[in-house]
């Protein structure tokens, strides 16, 4: 039996105002400094791969004041087609039509500039929500086998041979309500002893490393 290919839902309509204003804001937040989009590389493998995307958006950068040339860049489908078309918001502050789409049962609208990509003008626009940002990035961090590691205010990326930023591995316990011993975060119905891989495998738990 074969699957249906899953479907995410979008439609447009007029934009609200609070929402409108909230994406020109962070597109001028962006022509001021468009490399909030890009992760920190936290390996140089890793910097290597952010270090050719950042070239590509400082074309962008450098043509900013010119709509002209933002309209023609935001027809590539990439992040710098998505940033081109976010920076266009700059020139015309008015986003009189916004896409509507649910993502994980949460409704996200973005402005729909340009041909790039859905996934990449969401992120390019929500470049501050730790969850959306992610999504400009997943093709990237499939092929180049990059790990991505997004929370509150920060966004970093590392090669898979790379431990967990500590940060994140704090950041997962506090969310998640798990404890921790040295780098180990276990669930609760673990107790401190039984936190060893061979005195544990025959019990059900989460362990995260």
């Amino acid at each position: 039996m074969r699957k249906r290919p899953r479907r995410i839902r979008s439609f447009a309509r007029t934009a609200p105002k609070t929402l409108e204003k909230k994406l020109i804001e962070n597109a001028r937040t962006l022509a001021n400094d468009p490399y909030l989009i890009l992760p920190k590389p936290l390996d140089r493998r890793a910097e290597k791969i952010v270090d050719k995307i950042k070239r590509e958006v400082g074309k962008v950068y450098e043509i900013k004041e010119s709509r002209e040339k933002l309209e023609k860049l935001s027809k590539k489908r990439g992040l710098n087609g998505a940033l081109a078309g976010t920076l266009l918001l700059v020139h015309n502050p008015r986003a009189p039509y916004l896409a509507h789409i649910n993502i994980m049962g949460k409704e996200v609208v973005y402005a729909i500039r340009g041909k790039s990509d859905k996934e990449k003008l969401i992120a390019v626009q929500h470049f501050d929500d730790p969850v959306l940002r992610l999504m400009g990035f997943r093709d990237i961090a499939a092929k180049k086998k990059l790990c991505l590691y997004s929370w509150d205010n920060r966004f970093v990326c590392s090669s898979p041979d790379n431990d967990v930023p500590d940060d994140f591995r704090e950041f997962l316990r506090h969310h998640l309500g798990l404890n921790r011993i040295d780098n180990i975060i276990f669930c609760d119905h673990l107790n401190h002893n039984e936190v060893d891989r061979e005195k544990a495998l025959n019990i059900e738990y989460l362990l995260i490393m």
